[in-house]
């Protein structure tokens, strides 16, 4: 263990409330969290629009996304998911080369107020969940974002950030994190016809690198992390627990994602060799704006025929009444039940009515 007494922050008071550095740690995790929410509304829209100029927004149709259904609405998703992981992972990185825990504390506590907005943003369907968003991913996000949440305050209020290990914990979850979001973004932009073999090498490393962050890098500081509370007396049970729970879930996201990844990867590179394997497993969904096409078309099509039933139907009721009025001219009996009957009483209106008739 790196700290010992005299470093500790003092954040429960004699009565057992929250003093002023424990009130920093709620204040600051609201900070970011309203800050992400913000962000992520506005530069969901703004990234889409930027992304439409440029050839790669097509091309990312194709393939499906890491969140979402199609690649092209996880564009703007992991640009904004991405610059937050790239921020709170530099800020735990400089923390953690420069043995700084204070600094460490700002990049968890970004982390933690990213996954109370992004809970808030996904159950409500709010920018950039607004898309096809794979259901099936909501378990593995709760599994990766509760116990973030949870161990910010438990590591905080017991002030484990002085420990290196959990420092070096945070920088492989979350910068790397940030990472592989930012190689998932680039291999969407890469067309399979064209650059197949960048496709491959961009897919392999990418996720070699994951596999090495979180399955190689974050099972050793964790054992060591969970080593060094067990073996200091002036931890509680309490936060030994919340580091196997946060451990498990962290873990059971990391093969989650692996599992979709994998396979992937594999066909990726099969495809570079010989050409024809299919790198999507099963057909890929429309896009949320080439649904929208469909759902406008479909609109048309409807209106389309709406109106061409009125114009037949009123094309009818004309052609009906140029009969009643020519059977009024040839036996001078009237038929009220024309619909025009009226208007044929008019003289100017009958000249109207035998122009029309002679264009038929």
């Amino acid at each position: 263990m790196e700290h010992s007494a005299g470093v500790y922050i003092q954040t429960v008071d004699g009565n057992g409330f929250l003093s002023w550095p424990g009130h920093t740690i709620i204040l600051e995790l609201a900070f970011w969290a309203l800050s992400f929410l913000l962000f992520s509304r506005k530069f969901s829209k703004v990234f889409r629009s930027r992304f439409k100029r440029h050839r790669y927004w097509y091309t990312a149709q194709k393939y499906s996304g890491v969140f979402a259904r199609n690649a092209q609405d996880d564009l703007p998703t992991l640009a904004v998911v991405g610059i937050q992981h790239v921020v709170g992972g530099l800020l735990m990185t400089v923390g953690a080369l420069r043995s700084d825990p204070h600094m460490w504390r700002h990049g968890l506590l970004c982390e933690a107020g990213y996954e109370i907005a992004d809970l808030i943003l996904m159950r409500l369907s709010l920018p950039p969940y607004d898309v096809s968003f794979k259901k099936e991913l909501t378990v593995p996000i709760i599994c990766h974002h509760i116990p973030g949440i949870v161990l910010s305050f438990a590591a905080l209020l017991s002030n484990l950030h002085y420990n290196r290990h959990l420092r070096n914990v945070g920088v492989w979850l979350l910068l790397a994190g940030g990472l592989t979001l930012f190689g998932g973004f680039y291999t969407f932009t890469l067309d399979a016809q064209r650059e197949i073999k960048k496709l491959a090498v961009t897919n392999v490393l990418t996720t070699g690198f994951f596999l090495y962050a979180r399955f190689w890098a974050f099972p050793i500081e964790s054992y060591y992390l969970i080593s060094d509370v067990r073996t200091d007396p002036s931890h509680s049970s309490l936060t030994l627990y919340v580091l196997y729970l946060s451990a498990t879930l962290y873990s059971l996201f990391n093969v989650g994602i692996l599992v979709d990844v994998i396979p992937q990867t594999i066909r990726c590179t099969l495809r570079a060799f010989d050409g024809v394997t299919s790198i999507e497993k099963e057909p890929v969904p429309p896009p949320k704006e080439g649904r929208m096409k469909r759902r406008r078309s479909s609109i048309v099509r409807a209106l389309d025929s709406l109106d061409m039933h009125q114009h037949a139907r009123s094309k009818s009721v004309v052609e009906k009444s140029l009969e009643n009025w020519e059977d009024t001219r040839q036996t001078g009996i009237f038929y009220p039940q024309s619909g025009l009957s009226a208007m044929l009483q008019d003289p100017k209106k009958q000249k109207q009515m035998i122009d029309l008739q002679r264009t038929k």
